[in-house]
């Protein structure tokens, strides 16, 4: 019996100190890499007009110690190099999307444990380009109420997860964006400035943020090369990783993101990866959303024991 079934018993109870001190002692000695996803990080946690939900601060603070405590966190690029020789578990840390509360609520955060983040930004205010989609979707929400927006749009949904769901690649979607498209974008330039002079890492999440399986080849090589340079040149640096919108990709996306010169890819797969050789280039990410305490350490655990 190997290792992961001889503590499968202490996975599925490790809301127990006794069990969690078994799983955990296996998972020092597992050597795995996680890459971990999150979006919005807030003090108050989510708000009734959230498509994209966030964490409250203080889940996402025990979060950071219960990674601490198992395993070593380094930096996404000692991970995507495989520059991370270890018998432990190793994590990196990712946030995505263009929001404006990364330097107040995630930036402390991860200075006050000493650690560092990747940032992958689409960077849209650099050429004025408005709010995605979603994010005018929940401005409407804010602004009318949500059953007056399922009402306007023809759409029966119960949370804006739903309404978000049941928009997301019809023309409704399009048509919401390009409502909003003067309104102002969550990131300015200074704030992308301030994650620079907090030594954070800025890569790059595509300007428009579109699914880019769906694409054609012109549009596809446009998607992974618009407004790349600009984000590059604010922070300084060539930018040479990038997380795919949504997650998805396809042979032809990964292709097409070679040739555009970058070095490493991210998906939203949610698998752990072996540290004993190169990983690949699409490079999974967990997204551990509300999980916290024994949930957490459970679905810890499964992702780097059973997965």
């Amino acid at each position: 019996m190997d290792l992961k079934e001889r503590i499968r018993p202490a996975i599925e109870t490790i809301g127990s100190d006794p069990a969690w001190r078994v799983v955990r002692g296996a998972l020092r000695r597992t050597p795995r890499v996680l890459v971990l996803l999150w979006h919005r990080i807030d003090p108050a946690g989510p708000r009734h007009f959230e498509i994209v939900r966030s964490l409250p601060s203080e889940v996402f603070d025990a979060q950071l110690t219960e990674l601490a405590s198992i395993g070593d966190i380094r930096t996404l690029d000692q991970v995507a190099n495989g520059d991370v020789a270890t018998d432990r578990p190793t994590f990196a840390l990712t946030f995505d999307d263009d929001w404006m509360g990364y330097n107040d609520h995630v930036v402390p955060v991860l200075k006050s444990h000493g650690l560092t983040g990747t940032f992958f930004l689409s960077g849209r205010m650099l050429d004025s380009t408005g709010p995605t989609w979603w994010e005018a979707l929940e401005f409407e929400i804010l602004d009318e109420g949500f059953d007056a927006v399922c009402a306007r749009l023809g759409i029966t949904a119960a949370t804006p997860g739903e309404l978000a769901g049941q928009a997301q690649g019809t023309p409704l979607s399009v048509q919401i964006e390009q409502k909003h498209a003067e309104r102002q974008p969550a990131m300015t330039a200074d704030e992308i400035t301030k994650l620079i002079d907090d030594d954070m890492q800025v890569a790059f999440h595509t300007r428009g943020h579109r699914d880019l399986p769906t694409l054609d080849a012109d549009e596809l090589a446009s998607e992974l090369r618009n407004g790349r340079d600009q984000l590059a040149e604010l922070t300084g640096e060539p930018i040479d990783l990038i997380a795919y919108p949504h997650g998805r990709t396809n042979a032809a996306v990964e292709q097409a993101t070679r040739k555009a010169g970058y070095r490493r890819a991210f998906t939203t797969t949610g698998r752990s990866h072996k540290t004993d050789g190169e990983l690949p280039f699409e490079i999974s990410r967990w997204d551990p959303v509300v999980a916290s305490g024994a949930r957490f350490r459970t679905k810890l655990a499964k992702r780097l024991l059973v997965a």
